[in-house]
């Protein structure tokens, strides 16, 4: 059982028929339309086609041609030429783009030779005009090719040449003032080049003059050498200082001689020596031991070196005997003097340096004066050559009138607009058939409700029953239904089955009243049931199959004759008075008996409300002339008595049918909008659903989705009122002739039968196929 809401439920039926083939649908949804679309597509496509061929114009286009020269022989040289050569593809690039502008268009336009046959300068035209018009430079070529298209071979022509000349007034004109104005900056340019090399120059001289270039030079080389003698002094000096201060204060002995051997190379080459030979000694330790006598031998060099340090080490540090304070005092004077004249050997070295720096300066400046005075002068001699190089542009060709179009589209115009037409008259069916909600054929059916059971199909049947054939069909689809529901009886204890629809007028009562017939002809006894208080449908048309003697009370009580009823009956619903009223006034009924035929009126109208509040079955129920056939109407209910109805009642007026009757069928109002059909359904073995053709599917939909939300056994679906089409589907007349043979009833007449106004044509059909006929 699923919890979804119908509206969850209703959105999932979307989603599957949004999943199914579409073109399967497209084809589903053309059935019984066929005609419309042939008549549509070839309407259509004739005037797709006619239109196609009338509406394009052939398009007629003028070829002309405007030389670049690349080069003046007489003008420049072949270096120069080279130079020229390199250019020249920007300088095209830049004429095919003029040509495609606005500028030489709008020129182009208003020059005579296009005023002589086109005349008139509205936006529109020149819309027109420009996209007509088109400049190309061929590949590697040295000319450019001009287009103009048209629908007129001489327009055509006469674009080509107002174009050409429009270009050739604009060429002139821009040159001679680009040219002009260019040339008049780029002297300018020069000439200020020019001052600034002077004083460039100027600034260069009285700098050298000062100081001549080379001994600045020399000086400088000399003063950064002494700067290293100085700085070489200081740094000897202040490590022999650091060095005695370390030897007062008892420092290592190993470190003080690092200290001094860091500036003092003589120091290095003893502590080197003395290195080597304590390795040889262990080397020779480990050969020969060590009291061998070549152990002994070096042991003196070793000893003579150690004495050698310390007498170099006494004389560095001045601690021969008491001058050791004097040499240190010497020594940090020393310190002081060298730092004084290393400073002002920097001070001296930085003034030298900014000078030279500056000099340095002046001369890249010249350079890169000189250098752009270069290139205005080039450029100078470019313009210059520019200038005289008139006559590069030339126009080769103003076009010819073109003798054959260009382009014709009207071929390829035509077949589009056939196969547009057609498919545009397709279109619009398959539009009217995507607006049309309804279903139309068994196929909408199926798409719209697919996981239902199809339960029967039932023809559409015409207003009399003179056809014979119909009248069989109709019955044989009634019994294949029949059949199916007495196997679900069979198979799954099913008895009571409930008949409701998607909508009214769609059908259910007159399928209920044809089972009924159908069902009593197989010899159970069969009980109908009219649980549409709204409507009351099955009510009525049991009327005529009910005996006279049982049918009304009056006449059961012979107050009235059977005439008199009907006529006083006629009369009561015409009027919209009440039966006894209308009887005591025709004088059928004396005054005196009205209120006891009231009171039989009122005890006689028993009915289904009587046994959902305890009654017995029997005594509620009308026996019919149908053998096996019997009716519990809806009595004096009203549509304000649904608010009595309850699952609970009708599930106990359900079981108390099922104790006295084989087959139960009830008609019920539609699902959903009735409140009772959704209790009968839901109390009922099985439900079968009627679908009308012609019914909204969105309301099948509802209706269905509405059966699944409230967990009822829907046996199927009762396709009703199908056309020839679908009944030739389903197989049924196929069966039904087959079937047909002569059984006295192959020319009927509606006053031997029953009345289809009350039993239905479908239960007529069913009474004449089982021989119920009234003689």
């Amino acid at each position: 059982m699923t919890n979804k809401t119908p509206d969850q439920l209703l959105v999932a039926d979307n989603n599957h028929e949004w999943e199914m083939n579409r073109f399967d649908m497209t084809m589903q949804m053309l059935r019984g339309r066929w005609t419309l679309v042939i008549v549509l597509a070839l309407i259509f496509a004739t005037a797709g086609g006619f239109a196609g061929f009338k509406l394009p114009k052939p398009i007629y286009r003028s070829e002309g041609i405007i030389e670049i020269k690349p080069v003046v022989p007489k003008i420049l040289t072949d270096d120069e030429s080279k130079d020229l050569r390199a250019q020249f593809d920007g300088y095209i690039g830049q004429q095919v783009a003029l040509l495609n502008s606005k500028e030489v268009k709008k020129s182009a336009m208003l020059n005579d030779a296009w005023q002589s046959v086109k005349p008139g300068t509205a936006p529109g035209f020149f819309v027109q005009f420009e996209k007509n018009a088109k400049a190309l430079r061929p590949l590697q070529s040295q000319v450019i090719e001009l287009y103009f298209t048209h629908t007129d071979p001489v327009l055509a022509q006469k674009g080509v040449e107002a174009m050409g000349k429009a270009y050739e007034d604009l060429v002139k004109l821009k040159d001679e003032e680009d040219k002009a104005q260019v040339y008049d900056i780029v002297v300018k340019e020069h000439e200020r080049l020019q001052r600034e090399l002077e004083d460039a120059r100027s600034d260069i001289k009285s700098a050298t003059n000062e100081v001549g270039a080379d001994s600045l030079v020399a000086i400088y080389a000399q003063k950064v050498r002494r700067l290293e003698r100085l700085e070489e002094e200081l740094d000897q000096v202040r490590m022999t200082l650091i060095a005695m201060d370390e030897l007062t204060r008892g420092a290592n002995r190993t470190v003080t001689l690092q200290l001094i051997a860091s500036s003092d190379q003589e120091l290095r080459r003893l502590l080197r020596d003395r290195y080597l030979v304590e390795r040889e000694m262990t080397r020779l330790a480990a050969e020969y031991g060590s009291e061998h006598v070549v152990m002994r031998q070096q042991k003196l060099v070793l000893a003579n070196i150690h004495d050698q340090i310390n007498m170099y080490v006494q004389e560095v540090t001045g601690k021969s005997g008491t001058n050791g304070s004097g040499e240190m005092l010497r020594l940090k004077a020393q310190e002081k003097g060298l730092e004084s004249m290393l400073e002002k050997v920097n001070v001296e070295l930085a003034r030298i340096g900014r000078k030279e720096l500056s000099l340095s300066q002046m001369r890249d400046k010249e350079e890169d004066l000189l250098e752009k005075l270069k290139l205005a002068e080039t450029r100078i001699e470019d313009l210059t050559i520019d200038a005289a190089a008139s006559g590069r542009i030339k126009v080769l060709s103003y076009g010819d009138v073109p003798a054959s179009p260009y382009s014709d589209r009207r071929k390829l115009a035509t077949v589009a607009g056939i196969a547009f037409g057609g498919l545009f008259g397709f279109g619009i069916v398959i539009f009217i058939a995507w607006l049309d909600p309804s279903i139309r054929n068994m196929d909408d059916l199926e798409y719209t409700i697919s996981d239902f059971n199809r339960l029967g199909v039932l023809p559409q049947l015409p207003d009399d029953l003179t056809d014979a054939e119909a009248v069989t069909t109709a019955a044989h689809c009634v019994h294949n239904i029949r059949t199916k529901m007495q196997i679900s009886a069979v198979r799954d204890n099913n008895h009571v089955f409930a008949i409701t629809s998607c909508g009214p007028a769609s059908g259910k009562s007159s399928l209920a009243m044809a089972l009924g017939l159908s069902f009593s002809g197989t010899g159970g006894r069969t009980l109908l049931i009219d649980c549409d208080l709204v409507a009351g449908g099955l009510t009525r048309r049991v009327e005529d199959i009910i005996p006279t003697q049982s049918r009304h009370p009056l006449v059961k009580a012979g107050l009235v004759t059977e005439a008199q009823l009907n006529k006083a009956r006629i009369q009561s619903q015409e009027e919209g008075r009440f039966l006894v009223e209308v009887l005591v006034e025709i004088g059928d009924l004396q005054s005196r008996d009205a209120d006891r035929a009231s009171k039989l009126l009122e005890a006689s109208k028993r009915g289904l409300m009587d046994v959902m509040n305890g009654d017995n079955v029997e005594d509620c129920v009308l026996e019919t002339e149908i053998p096996n056939l019997y009716v519990l109407s809806i009595g004096n209910a009203t549509e304000h008595d649904i608010s009595r109805l309850s699952l609970t009642g009708m599930q106990r007026v359900f079981e108390a049918a099922r104790e006295k009757f084989d087959n139960v069928i009830v008609d019920t109002g539609p699902t959903p909008g009735s409140a009772e059909a959704a209790l009968v359904t839901a109390a009922a073995d099985g439900t079968v659903v009627v679908v009308t053709r012609g019914e909204d599917r969105l309301e099948v939909k509802r209706a269905t989705t509405e059966l699944r939300h409230n967990s009822v056994h829907v046996l199927g679906v009762v396709y009703n009122r199908a056309d020839d089409s679908d009944m030739e589907l389903s197989g049924a007349t196929s069966v039904s002739r087959r079937s047909n043979r002569p059984t006295g009833h192959s020319s009927l007449r509606v006053d031997d039968s029953f009345k289809t106004s009350t039993i239905g044509g479908l239960g007529s059909s069913v009474a004449f196929d089982a021989g119920h006929d009234k003689a």
